[in-house]
């Protein structure tokens, strides 16, 4: 898995079949890239919890930070509802609102993706495996 994260906190993770499959008994560890800073790459991870969910926000999905902010990625943890997760595995991605300011997270079945969906993903493993080759103005 792996995910990206702007300057508005929106979130995108790009699963493969596979891991989708896992996510519904475990949870998947992947690297967050900022999309406006790709050197400075975090750790998101997702797993499927009802509780979890909602002890941490209202909407189908609960965000967690830790040690996020304008240096540094940190890890972002989040807790998907069972109804969310269906949502993936039927239609290939889901997408909500989260948190006070209106931040969106989307998740994405790979397999199931169009082409823009497949490019995001390659773009942010290309930064994954090239970071020390990145530019120093992109972290």
């Amino acid at each position: 898995m792996i995910a990206s994260i702007d300057h508005e906190q929106d979130i995108r993770a790009y699963m493969n079949s596979e891991e989708v499959k896992q996510l519904k008994t475990g949870s998947l560890e992947g690297i967050l890239i900022k999309r406006n800073k790709p050197k400075q790459q975090g750790i998101i991870v997702v797993s499927v919890d009802d509780v979890l969910k909602l002890d941490n926000d209202t909407s189908g999905v609960g965000v967690v930070f830790t040690g996020y902010d304008w240096k540094s990625v940190g890890t972002v943890k989040l807790f998907l509802r069972s109804v969310f997760y269906g949502g993936i595995v039927v239609n290939g991605k889901n997408g909500v609102r989260y948190g006070t300011m209106g931040s969106k997270v989307h998740v994405y079945d790979r397999s199931k993706g169009d082409f823009d969906i497949k490019n995001a993903a390659e773009s942010l493993e290309f930064y994954r495996d090239n970071k020390d080759r990145l530019r120093a103005e992109l972290g």
